[in-house]
């Protein structure tokens, strides 16, 4: 749990390190950032679970917006080399800081809490999830092999593009990938996190959980596709969090700074066409740019904030005009499967990409969906308050449900851990809305064994 003291200190030595930057502008935006970050905070009379929503989307909201502020005033244009006026910034940090009031507020006033201590149908919910792991593996090993073979693994810089495209050309490619890759894996990787920190499992059980995690992971990161492994170390680590023993404030900040490292080093990495090279690869880019890669404006990941501000200067210029609603309906319409609807809208990142940058999508490429770009291109300023509070407003409830009232046991456990890991933390950089698709189509076998738990009772 975290303490209001050492939020307090936290804040201090954040705007005491900002300060240093000399500049004014980013230090106000990263002070009335964080006031508005922490004000309902310290308002609530109760501790802040490290894994409430609110926290981590707060966290990377903030990393993701102020890498901007920092990157444009430093250089003088954006991290796609496009040119801004002062006017654009100042309209980008007023859109930011209204959509932490929007998020603010939002928490504010959701119901207090309490952790319970107890679990629902401990047992009987590891069991079903550790059998229908056997079923799914023995029935689609031969789709999703490769997602845990060490010894020959595929750099992403060489399929990347080519698994955008053939999902671009092949109306059935993502379902198949689900179906037949994503939800196996997913339950693979739940089982065996189960059978490694099951205390009442003999040593050959918990090796063999180690085992699979760390082929799956090791693979996903030779591989370069630090999502995965991000993904998986969420789910570990929620699982033990609330089921086995609660994570400490110093391991969770320790944790989060080796995890901005490793993304971050992933960026680099894999760029490699080939994986043996990888440390070539890092020796290279250290010998040339130092470990800049490490700094907050050095981060490729974080500079998808650059979209947002690429809308204002669009939208100041005249070059496209606000969708009334249109944006938010577009991720919802990609619900439905192209088999389905072969002329569907583009996603708004499809066509935020399509929009500006000509020629990219055709090609297989992406540039993020920064997390307030829906609701600003569809409703100005009042849409980013009105989204960021429905948005949050969904989660905390969500949150509440499966792992604050423990309503569905280890069920709820790591369908949350795929919510926070899917939907929750990568919507900064994808969107509010596209990355639920993929969390409640993974979730789906956990839904049918709490269905199934209930009609059994």
């Amino acid at each position: 749990m975290i303490k209001k003291k050492i939020i307090y200190l936290i804040f201090f030595l954040i705007i005491l390190a900002m300060s240093l930057v000399n500049n004014y502008l980013t230090f106000l935006f990263v002070l009335s950032f964080l006031t508005i970050f922490l004000t309902p905070i310290t308002a609530k009379n109760s501790n802040i679970d490290i894994f409430d929503p609110y926290i981590g989307l707060s966290i990377l909201f903030f990393l993701y917006s102020v890498s901007t502020v920092i990157y444009v005033q430093i250089y003088g244009q954006t991290f796609y080399k496009e040119e801004f006026t002062e006017t654009a910034l100042l309209k980008y940090i007023s859109i930011v800081l209204i959509g932490q009031v929007g998020l603010s507020t939002a928490y504010f006033f959701s119901k207090k809490h309490t952790v319970k201590k107890k679990f629902f149908k401990k047992k009987l919910s590891e069991n079903n999830i550790i059998r229908l792991s056997i079923v799914l593996s023995a029935l689609l090993f031969p789709f999703f092999y490769k997602k845990f073979n060490l010894f020959n693994v595929e750099s992403y810089s060489n399929t990347a593009l080519s698994s955008r495209l053939d999902r671009m050309s092949d109306a059935t490619a993502g379902l198949r990938d689900v179906f037949l890759i994503d939800i196996p894996v997913t339950i693979l990787l739940s089982a065996s996190t189960i059978l490694l920190f099951r205390k009442n499992h003999i040593l050959q059980f918990r090796l063999l959980g180690l085992l699979i995690l760390s082929l799956y992971i090791g693979t996903s990161l030779l591989s370069g596709w630090r999502s995965e492994v991000v993904s998986a170390i969420i789910l570990i680590s929620i699982y033990y969090h609330y089921q086995i023993n609660k994570i400490s404030l110093n391991t969770a900040i320790l944790g989060s700074s080796l995890a901005y490292v490793l993304i971050n080093l992933i960026s680099i990495l894999r760029s490699s066409p080939d994986i043996y090279n990888i440390a070539e690869t890092f020796s290279d880019y250290t010998g040339s740019f130092g470990y800049n890669f490490l700094s907050i404006t050095g981060s490729s990941e974080l500079l998808t904030s650059t979209n947002l501000l690429r809308l204002v200067v669009g939208i100041e210029s005249g070059e496209v005009e606000f969708t009334y609603g249109f944006t938010a309906l577009s991720q919802l319409l990609v619900l439905i499967p192209r088999f389905i609807w072969p002329n569907r809208p583009l996603s708004a990142s499809e066509n935020f990409v399509d929009t500006f940058y000509p020629g990219v999508l055709e090609s297989g490429g992406g540039y993020g969906l920064f997390f307030l770009i829906e609701g600003y291109w569809d409703f100005g300023v009042i849409g980013v308050f009105i989204y960021t509070v429905f948005f949050y407003l969904i989660i905390h409830r969500l949150y509440t449900t499966l792992v604050i009232n423990f309503s569905y046991g280890v069920y709820g456990v790591f369908i949350y851990s795929l919510l926070y890991g899917i939907a929750v933390l990568p919507s900064v950089r994808s969107g509010m809305l596209g990355t639920y698709k993929m969390a409640a189509l993974v979730s789906t076998p956990f839904i049918f064994l709490i269905i199934f738990s209930r009609i059994k009772k």
